[in-house]
């Protein structure tokens, strides 16, 4: 979807297509942190909740 929507803002002369290649890149690189970042929290938030799963009880 978003290359539809990249293809069409250069179809009707919004945007250069340097423009939607930065985006892509940029877009691409800031999902890849996040990712880095918050999937690695999520790992060590499944590994506390099985330490303490038998205390609660």
């Amino acid at each position: 979807m978003s290359l539809l929507t990249g293809f069409s803002r250069i179809w009707v002369g919004h945007h250069y297509p340097s423009d939607i290649i930065r985006s892509l890149f940029v877009g691409s690189l800031t999902s890849i942190i996040v990712e880095k970042v918050f999937g690695s929290l999520k790992i060590m938030s499944r590994k506390t909740k099985k330490c303490h799963a038998p205390i609660r009880k």
